[in-house]
């Protein structure tokens, strides 16, 4: 006597595992979006706020205007400047101006103490020095050595 599975229960077993596979999945889908959603939800408030504080605050808390000049400085014209601002200073760091008729921005270094110097682009005359807090872009080392 032969045995004959019934076509009909067979092909009714093979949807329902793949319906439960696909909902499984689903289900961890989900688990993972409820994990993931709060870290992607603080690091888009973060954002803002940085956003926010960036354009209401910048170096030094104020914003710094200058009357616009007809071309810009070169930055090693610029980073002179600063450095004989600060006596015996080196700069290490400089922010371009972040716009038409804004100042740019070095730290100028001075053993431990580091000092924020704001010159006008446009003449290179010094604009205010503060005590330097910000971060900027890091300068190349310049090298004293005779060539």
């Amino acid at each position: 006597m032969t045995l004959v599975a019934d076509p009909e229960l067979a092909e009714d077993r093979a949807p329902r595992a793949v319906n439960r596979l696909y909902f499984a999945a689903w289900r961890w889908h989900f688990y993972a979006g409820l994990y993931v959603i709060p870290f992607l939800l603080m690091l888009a408030i973060t954002g803002l706020i940085m956003l926010w504080v960036s354009s209401v605050t910048e170096l030094n808390g104020e914003r710094a205007y200058v009357t616009v000049g007809e071309t810009l400085l070169p930055v090693s014209q610029l980073q002179a400047a600063a450095e004989a601002a600060v006596p015996g200073g080196v700069a290490t760091q400089y922010i371009s101006p972040m716009g038409e008729g804004r100042v740019a921005a070095f730290a100028v270094k001075v053993g431990e103490d580091t000092t924020g110097v704001t010159i006008n682009p446009y003449t290179a005359e010094v604009v205010e020095t503060f005590p330097w807090r910000a971060v900027g872009t890091t300068l190349p080392p310049t090298s004293t050595a005779p060539s």
